[in-house]
């Protein structure tokens, strides 16, 4: 636990100053009670110009983590748990009462516009990364959606009895309308699926593409939802686990039911009191009931212990060391057996706290000062359920060849691909994404082409359907295609193909592991005359991309790509290109 003292010093002096002097501009306020814990001193306390708009978010994948808040004066703060203002937004129209974060670490808000509200993707610096607009999802003109992610980062909104699917880089995948209002929900269950509790009582389980999987009565309307740990979604069922539990609710009855992969009640328990949150890491079970009693549950429906935190309408966080219980006013640790080791309660907060992974409680308060306490040692990283990845169905290949045989032609490739095309514009691809996108992968591979000598083949082969094909992977905006992409970059011999490459690599907009840039290095540095024009300008927009709309700033490889190409032998426009990119991403080196 890190001492007050160190952490003060630790703010710096323009720190200092600059609260000294937003608290003389606040000086009104100052005489309103002061949200502070009993018992705890503050690592910090920082000014945010009004109480939270929405509860508190930690970014986890930051080292160390950061909060984000929205706040009421529609601003957009990022701070870190070392005390600094890593970012500070402000948004360019009204916010509803939203914060989520994607995959990608980006702080998604919902706006009101004159066109109606949309959806907006805001990156750790600042910048837009997309938008899309909601007219006909929510419901209401102060509804705001709930959100969950599966495998590869997709976006699952739930609103009024509405789901909408949306890609990570905002493409629209697919969108259902509900036989009843959504009560608990969307999670992503033990298998990237999306589950939703509805006010009729049925545990509705969505496939990625959209399809129903289960629709199981509980009898009584879902309060809350948990997922398991449990293999991979389009596992062929020989390898599936009947009996392996992947979802758990809790029912307006007082009820916690464990569903397995198929839809079959595992297990069922009457925890006393109830339970209004739930959550889990990926065995055991947690339960909170509405007075505050956390119980532990085994997959199999066993008690393993009860333990009474006194946080009524509370969150459970779990971490590898301890269980995290917060709710207005109040936070409790508990040890893994259940317990307790601390406590903090909050006068005059503005909101439940929320734990970092370092121990620190991030608690707003009504005072528009947002504090940062020492509150436990360091708890290890977040735990919660892994999901596999989707992955295109291949087998449904054998079934387009067998009924398809003139895939050998190129008109009627683009011809496929343009159906698709059509339905991402329409937002309405839903349950043919899996076949589509296996298509697109073997299209883009060349699967189909016809087979010529290397020396010919150039010269014979249309690569219209192949990059036709990258640009529906681009938009399709699962990171999952990208060492496909980043394959057919590094070994094409066409720089049309390359190109395409490129251009679905932007359209991604995702760098998770760094790859992306070594491509672009090794690319660079065997091209001894230089990188064909359309190649290097099709880097260019990908590294600007990644630095402008990505969660994350650009890699040390992809830097050095960047400033190679500003070198000798490349072509003086293409020089140019590097040199201005880098001019405009040069204020977007955040945290």
């Amino acid at each position: 636990m890190r001492a007050s003292a160190v952490a003060r010093r630790a703010l710096g002096p323009r720190l200092v100053s600059a609260l000294a002097l937003a608290f003389a501009f606040l000086g009104p306020f100052q005489a309103q009670a002061q949200a502070r814990p009993t018992g705890l001193e503050p690592s910090f306390r920082l000014p945010i110009a009004g109480k939270p708009a929405a509860p508190l978010l930690l970014d986890a994948s930051l080292a160390p983590s950061a909060a984000w808040v929205l706040s009421e004066d529609h601003g957009l703060y990022l701070l870190s748990e070392d005390g600094r203002l890593l970012a500070k937004t402000a948004l360019p129209l009204r916010p509803r009462d939203f914060l989520a974060l994607d995959g990608a670490g980006r702080a998604l808000v919902v706006l009101d516009s004159p066109e109606g509200p949309l959806l907006s993707a805001w990156t750790r610096v600042g910048k837009e990364a997309f938008r899309v607009y909601l007219g006909g999802f929510l419901p209401e003109e102060s509804s705001v959606p709930s959100l969950a992610l599966g495998s590869d980062d997709r976006l699952f909104l739930g609103a009024g009895s509405r789901v909408l699917c949306l890609a990570q880089n905002g493409q629209r995948l697919w969108s259902r309308d509900l036989s009843g209002a959504i009560a608990a929900g969307p999670v992503a269950d033990g298998l990237g699926r999306a589950a939703l509790g509805l006010a009729d009582g049925t545990i509705l389980v969505l496939s990625p593409y959209g399809e129903t999987e289960i629709s199981y009565s509980a009898g009584s309307q879902i309060q809350a939802l948990s997922a398991f740990a449990s293999g991979a979604w389009n596992a062929p069922l020989r390898d599936q686990g009947p009996g392996s539990p992947v979802l758990a609710a809790s029912t307006q009855g007082g009820e916690v039911l464990v569903l397995d992969r198929r839809g079959r009640l595992a297990a069922s328990q009457k925890p006393q009191g109830g339970a209004r949150a739930l959550a889990s890491d990926g065995a055991v079970l947690y339960s909170l009931s509405p007075t505050g009693l956390l119980s532990a549950w085994s997959t199999g429906g066993s008690l393993l212990w009860q333990a009474s935190t006194g946080v009524p309408s509370g969150r459970i966080s779990v971490y590898a060391a301890r269980l995290i219980v917060t709710g207005p006013g109040k936070a409790v640790s508990l040890d893994r057996e259940g317990g307790v080791y601390r406590e903090a309660s909050f006068a005059n907060a503005a909101g439940a706290s929320v734990p970092a992974s370092s121990g620190l409680l991030f608690s707003p308060g009504a005072d528009w000062v947002l504090g940062a306490y020492p509150f436990e040692k360091a708890l290890g990283p977040s735990l919660g359920t892994p999901l596999q990845a989707y992955g295109y169905a291949e087998d449904s290949l054998d079934e387009i060849l067998l009924y398809d045989p003139a895939l050998g032609d190129s008109g009627h490739r683009l011809a496929l691909l343009a159906r698709i095309s059509a339905s991402l514009d329409s937002g309405s691809l839903g349950a043919e994404e899996g076949r589509a996108g296996a298509l697109a992968a073997a299209m883009a591979r060349g699967d189909f082409d016809p087979s010529y000598p290397a020396s010919e083949a150039r010269f014979r082969l249309d690569p219209l359907p192949r990059v036709r094909a990258m640009e529906i992977l681009g938009r399709l905006g699962s990171p999952e295609s990208l060492p496909l992409l980043l394959g057919i970059f590094s070994k094409a011999q066409d720089p049309a193909l390359r190109a395409a490459a490129c251009d679905a690599i932007g359209a991604i907009c995702r760098d998770p592991s760094g790859e992306v840039g070594s491509a672009f290095v090794r690319a660079i540095q065997t091209s001894r005359a230089g990188l064909d024009g359309q190649v290097a300008s099709g880097i260019v927009a990908v590294i600007e991309a990644l630095a402008l709309r990505s969660g994350s700033p650009p890699g040390r490889e992809a830097l050095g790509a960047l400033l190679a190409l500003t070198q000798s032998p490349q072509r003086p426009d293409v020089k140019n290109a590097a040199t201005r990119a880098l001019s405009r991403i040069a204020g977007s080196f955040g945290p």
